[in-house]
């Protein structure tokens, strides 16, 4: 009986390890590129400037809603202020399903050369 419970209790314990999420972690050196994630993860992606910089909304292009967007921290600076004195805003997503998404993000900085930041998103279940 007690290695029934036993067994039990492990394959609980393994059910919800399986299930948990996960925040992972980007920013604008990731522009251009690819992420894994799986159904019920956080992209959190960082994005900084100095002076005059600005990065605008969001968008989400996808099937199946595979991603969404759900809020921007307004430009604050985590933990100690930057190098440069400049600021980081984090822009936050979900994977929700099963499938693929672009995310941009739009430069509206006073830098016409900037280029936006765009991720390929891959969510597996």
């Amino acid at each position: 009986m007690r290695v029934l419970a036993l067994i039990g209790a492990l394959l609980s314990l393994a059910t919800t390890a399986a299930c948990s999420s996960r925040a992972v972690t980007l920013d604008e050196g990731d522009t251009g590129g690819q992420v894994m994630v799986s159904v019920g993860d956080d992209l959190h992606v960082w994005l900084g400037g100095v002076g005059a910089d600005a990065w605008g909304e969001p968008t989400v292009t996808t099937g199946m809603d595979a991603v969404q967007f759900i809020d921007a921290d307004t430009c604050r600076t985590p933990g100690a202020p930057t190098p440069s004195g400049g600021y980081e805003c984090m822009y936050r997503f979900e994977a929700v399903h099963q499938g693929t998404a672009e995310i941009e993000v739009p430069y509206i900085g006073q830098n016409p050369e900037h280029p936006s930041f765009s991720l390929s998103v891959i969510v597996h279940e």
